[in-house]
């Protein structure tokens, strides 16, 4: 019965579910080996969200009140009790024919999509039924598997993840420069982390519970009750090693401000405010449950916000353009004076960084911190030019040819000198070893002083059409980037005395004569970086996150170390 009123729940009909898809060990079985099933046999099976019918993608939460109240939690991977409808002959089994399958029938009955939506299960005959391949269903001993709960209590699986990803209406979009992953907010990234990380390093040893986040509050309330929902006691604490995942955007505006329902074309879907996001998850941390992606909080917190960039910019060997963080206060006291000290700042720390007197600084380039896809990021020519970057950027911005107030709470604005260059050249670094190599550029700046007309190339055509045909610059510039990046990797294993799993490097390149070129870091892109169409690239990163939660301790049902 569908219901208008807001606070109804919305019971979706009676089912029977479509296939799940064959693992790889399903597709390479005999389809004369295997086990054979009875009807009436208690069984474990496998279920994965991600393989329902998108109408009824529903995950198995622990009572009524988990699906219908947000935020909403439950088990959405992981073994589960089931029931065998008719008899299994592995001899009939065939891979691309369902009906062949093991059709099972769930015990658990509580069932709820990211909107609340419940599914129907009747009674025992109309329960939801469902078919799996012989790899994915277990015939435990007599007495362990149990309706009275959607896990498995004696099967404590390898891996625990809880997920936090977003569950409004407006679902995530992303362009085509994410490649097969999509965008690191996205249920297509989330699939191809499990099924490219998870699967691969664990096989079905693992569990993930999903928490659907709609807007911050979502995560202030799980903040505020977090030792108290995901304490010892809650069922993803059996698993040996325990981690969270955060699917989410945070940024500095409000929620509902027009500039960020214009981000993405998706209004604003995943943007969440940065401080609610990392309260929750040094919350999480605080409950010894330790952050798989995308980093631990005081790191990711120094990525999202830059402020490592003004924070090193003084260093030479982080090979930094000028960079310095102007306070709002500053800003809005008087425009012309905050533009006149950010030049002579600017100026100042560049001659620091060359131990001698420098030309003029005129040209730049102003950013916000918690802000993604080259957004809000705009040059400037000259003192006017810098005062009204500044003004767009702190106060308002056209958007649609309205003026719109830039509703964001972030503490400074950071402004950098302009680095011209040949290209950008993007480093993949997984687990200390720089894995691949792009080769992109912004080729145009436009009325508004946006970067626009983003291109990535090959090596190649790289070197040729950007680098006047010389192949010895590129390899001077890389051998360069390779020396700052052994300096970063120790800086950003420096906050958190773990080893970084995966990162970015983004180095402007300008060639400076035959065989020579200069180097200037852009930017350090925390792990859901976009990966373009690097093929392999994905399932290096996905594994290298996995190997760095099981290089952690095992740990006990209350949280402490396991002997």
């Amino acid at each position: 019965v569908a219901s208008n009123e807001a606070w109804a729940v919305t019971v979706m009909p009676k089912k029977t579910s479509p296939s799940s898809s064959p693992t790889p060990a399903a597709k390479a079985a005999s389809p004369t080996g295997g086990s054979t099933f009875d009807a009436g046999d208690d069984v474990v099976i496998f279920f994965r969200l991600s393989e329902a019918n998108p109408k009824y993608q529903c995950m198995a939460v622990m009572s009524k009140q988990q699906g219908i109240y947000r935020p909403r939690i439950g088990l959405s991977d992981g073994w589960m009790p089931a029931r065998v409808v008719r008899p299994f002959d592995p001899a009939k089994f065939e891979v691309k024919d369902p009906t062949t399958w093991v059709q099972v029938r769930y015990l658990w009955r509580i069932f709820f999509d990211k909107r609340g939506h419940m599914l129907d299960c009747g009674d025992d005959e109309e329960a939801i039924e469902d078919q799996f391949t012989p790899d994915r269903i277990k015939k435990p001993a007599v007495g362990v598997v149990s309706p009275r709960c959607c896990w498995v209590p004696q099967f404590p699986p390898m891996l625990g993840l809880i997920v936090f990803r977003w569950g409004a209406r407006n679902q995530c979009q992303w362009s085509q420069q994410w490649g097969s992953t999509g965008s690191s907010v996205s249920d297509q990234y989330i699939d191809c982390l499990i099924r490219q990380g998870v699967f691969t390093e664990l096989g079905m040893n693992f569990e993930v519970w999903t928490v659907w986040i709609e807007e911050s509050k979502d995560l202030e309330t799980i903040t505020a009750a977090c030792q108290h929902i995901f304490s010892p006691s809650h069922p993803v604490r059996r698993c040996k090693h325990v981690g969270a995942l955060y699917h989410l955007y945070p940024t500095g505006f409000d929620e509902r401000c027009e500039p960020n329902l214009e981000t993405g074309g998706d209004e604003g879907a995943a943007h969440v405010h940065a401080e609610s996001l990392f309260a929750l998850m040094q919350a999480m941390e605080r409950n010894s449950i330790p952050t798989v992606f995308p980093h631990p909080s005081t790191l990711y917190r120094l990525l999202a916000s830059k402020s490592w960039t003004h924070h090193l910019a003084g260093v030479p060997m982080y090979k930094l353009p000028s960079t310095v963080a102007l306070n709002t206060a500053t800003l809005r006291t008087d425009l012309s004076r905050a533009a006149t000290r950010v030049l002579e700042t600017l100026q100042r720390v560049k001659e620091q960084q060359a131990g001698s007197k420098q030309p003029p600084i005129t040209k730049g380039v102003v950013k916000l911190g918690y802000s993604w896809e080259a957004l809000d990021v705009k040059f400037f020519d000259g003192h006017e030019g810098l005062m009204q970057t500044l003004d767009e950027i702190g106060n308002a911005v056209y958007i649609d040819d309205y003026l719109c107030g830039q509703a964001h709470s972030n503490d400074a604005l950071l402004v950098q000198e302009y680095i011209p260059n040949d290209l950008e050249l993007r480093l993949y670094v997984v687990e200390n070893k720089v894995e691949e190599l792009m080769y992109t550029k912004f080729e145009k700046i436009n009325s508004d002083n946006d970067f626009k007309e983003f291109r990535e190339i090959p090596k190649q055509e790289c070197i040729d059409e950007w680098l006047e045909g010389d192949a010895e610059a590129l390899a001077n510039a890389q051998n360069q980037c390779m020396e700052a990046i052994d300096h970063y990797m120790a800086y950003l294993e420096g906050q958190t005395c773990e080893q970084v799993p995966a990162v970015r490097f983004d180095f402007f390149i300008k060639r400076t004569g035959p065989g020579t070129a200069m180097i200037r870091i852009g930017e350090i892109c925390e792990v859901g970086f976009s990966m373009f169409g690097a093929s392999d690239l994905p399932g290096k990163v996905f594994g290298a996150l996995v190997r760095s939660m099981l290089r952690r301790p095992q740990l006990d049902m209350d949280g402490s170390t396991a002997a």
